[in-house]
């Protein structure tokens, strides 16, 4: 369940990630891991899409 946790973690989709934690009979660093990146990924993709990709890049500090 570790893999499939990954996967909803690395493609954004938190609420099927966070069933999955919940369902697992040990949470480990790598579980917690992962719930952690989904959460990063879900605010990622909510503030990219209220900024501007160029301002984005230029805070990242690369130069468009």
């Amino acid at each position: 369940m570790g893999a499939l946790l990954d996967m909803y973690a690395k493609c954004g989709d938190v609420e099927d990630a966070r069933h999955v934690f919940y369902r697992l009979p040990v949470r480990d660093i790598v579980s917690w891991t992962s719930m952690i990146m989904a959460y990063r990924v879900q605010v990622c993709n909510l503030w990219l899409s209220r900024t501007n990709a160029k301002e984005y890049l230029h805070y990242l500090g690369f130069s468009a």
